[in-house]
């Protein structure tokens, strides 16, 4: 119980530390939440502005580790005597905060927009659109912490490019041959169909579930890949 008091103590820590770095760069944020305006009338739909923007966010996110490691930030990890572990979970939490934010906001934007242009509302569409985003953006974020924690912002930030390249090509295959998914897996579609129409909140809870098995893969990726570095090695690499 000591261990994990300590662990949250430092987490803690180490999202008001990540806060504060990132306070000068609030415009970017107000940028982000500003673009969903001009793509709602566009695409008319939560799933496709809220997917894309949760994704863009996660990247947005991780900017947090160019913003210290420019700044140099590692002695002052070291002076406030930030654990290790604190440290990671501190920068995943930052990171994995901004995702309720952003799908509140965007999601009431989003109602504000379509009732402007007279589209009804439609919950099991905002579910939908909330589940998938939650999955996409914890697959960027997934995949780009471990990578940075392990080589630094500087090293690794032609890597982090390959979600958005493999979410690409995913939507390449799917649409290949004029049969969508259902070419590589038959009876997919009519089984989300399904759930969609009659269990909605099974189909969003399964998002759920998938967005915390990523998480805690890579969370757990990330401590094996910094098992041997210490606090002061490991800051420096941020």
């Amino acid at each position: 119980y000591y261990e994990l008091g300590v662990c949250a103590v430092n987490t803690v820590k180490m999202i008001r530390l990540d806060v504060l770095t990132m306070k000068q760069y609030y415009k970017t944020y107000l940028f982000l939440l500003a673009y969903p305006l001009f793509l709602f009338p566009f695409f008319r739909s939560f799933v496709s502005v809220l997917s894309f923007s949760l994704v863009i966010t996660a990247s947005t996110a991780a900017s947090v580790f160019s913003v210290a490691e420019k700044n140099q930030l590692s002695r002052l990890y070291s002076s406030l005597a930030v654990t290790k572990n604190g440290m990671i979970s501190g920068r995943y939490a930052f990171v994995l905060l901004h995702a309720p934010v952003f799908i509140t906001a965007v999601s009431v934007l989003g109602a504000a927009v379509n009732a402007v242009i007279g589209r009804a509302f439609d919950y099991k569409e905002l579910l939908l659109g909330i589940g998938l985003s939650v999955v996409l953006f914890s697959y960027t974020a997934g995949f780009q912490l471990p990578l940075v924690f392990r080589m630094g912002y500087t090293k690794s930030r032609y890597v982090i490019v390959v979600p958005f390249m493999l979410i690409g090509i995913g939507v390449f295959l799917f649409n290949r041959n004029g049969s969508g998914i259902n070419f590589y897996i038959p009876g997919i579609v009519q089984t989300f169909n399904n759930l969609y129409e009659n269990n909605i909140w099974t189909l969003f809870l399964g998002c759920i579930l998938i967005s915390l098995l990523i998480l805690a893969i890579s969370y757990s990726v990330t401590l094996f890949l910094t098992r041997n570095r210490t606090v002061a090695a490991l800051t420096a690499e941020v």
